[in-house]
């Protein structure tokens, strides 16, 4: 009696999938689509129905840190559309859940090349048009390929204009918190907008441009001063210099003001700023501690040294 030949690997997942065993038999599911070529990987991702592309995301997500599937997804016979419906699917389901969508890069994604993140931005057919989850890719680039996202732009104010207008402001915030190399960016495009308003030719008015800049400033004023005490925290350790008694305090009275000093921790903390995961704990316990934000209110103001500590850095509060 002949025998029948082997079922492909995508096949395989296929059958797993639709006899619904994907979760029996787990590992299967992982062998197999880590046996398929990318592009036939990307062609079963466009061609799937609704309920097999779910499972599919399901299990991409699961095996995030395989790395045959990151390999996969970032191969460049990987179809651009496959990844773009993958990107999409989860931003509306992240979306209706009412869940933050930034983890979709930053956790289940984090794995994707920059040049594959550019793509995204720039050459897809509805990602390229949506500017929150424009956003949440632009706060995982690196400055280079920032700059040749933002020289693909029309004008620089046009970009303002449409990210200021149609994302949150909180994810604006932790934007400039996650991607500090963005922040320069933004400066340069407050020049230009300044440069637009004072021109009465131009197609924005002059009120429109003061409304964009006021929403920003104060956004990116926290951020650029945690870059500023970010800075200086460096410098004093590259120096070598002996971690000071007082440098606790002196982190404390810096992020004391802010409004948003989670993000600002949470920047320092990847940045490597603290000197150890206690003392970054003991910031933050002082911060969100009610009792000892009140004794942080009443601490007086910087004494001669750490002003000098502070001005010497160019950190001003």
């Amino acid at each position: 009696m002949k025998s029948n030949p082997p079922l492909s690997p995508v096949a395989q997942l296929a059958q797993l999938l639709i006899m619904g065993e994907g979760r029996l038999y787990i590992n299967r599911v992982r062998s197999a689509m880590a046996e398929i070529p990318p592009d036939k990987f990307s062609a079963f991702l466009l061609v799937a129905d609704k309920y097999l592309f779910k499972c599919l995301v399901y299990y991409i997500q699961l095996f995030r840190d395989d790395e045959a599937i990151q390999n996969s997804l970032n191969a460049d016979d990987f179809a651009l559309e496959a990844l773009e419906r993958i990107v999409l699917y989860l931003h509306f389901n992240f979306t209706i859940r009412e869940k933050e969508t930034e983890p979709i890069f930053t956790e289940y994604l984090f794995y994707l090349g920059q040049a594959r993140l550019l793509a995204l931005l720039l050459d897809t057919s509805y990602i390229k048009r949506d500017p929150q989850i424009c956003i949440n890719i632009m706060s995982v680039l690196d400055t280079k390929h920032i700059d040749m996202y933002v020289n693909q732009r029309t004008s620089v104010h046009e970009f303002v204009g449409q990210m200021i207008h149609a994302v949150p402001a909180e994810q604006l915030r932790s934007l400039f918190f996650h991607n500090p190399g963005f922040f320069g960016y933004l400066r340069l495009m407050f020049e230009h907008a300044e440069i637009l308003a004072a021109d009465r030719a131009v197609d924005w008015a002059e009120s429109e441009i003061r409304a964009l800049l006021d929403k920003l400033k104060p956004m990116v004023a926290e951020a650029n001063q945690t870059q500023q005490l970010l800075a200086a925290l460096k410098r004093e350790h590259k120096a070598g210099a002996a971690v000071k008694p007082d440098r606790i305090r002196r982190i404390l009275l810096g992020l004391r003001q802010m409004d948003h000093y989670q993000d600002a921790i949470e920047m320092l903390a990847r940045q490597g700023a603290f000197e150890s995961k206690a003392e970054q704990q003991i910031v933050q316990n002082l911060l969100i501690n009610p009792h000892f934000r009140d004794i942080l209110e009443d601490l007086p103001e910087f004494n001669p040294t750490e002003l000098q500590w502070l001005q010497g850095n160019q950190i001003y509060f």
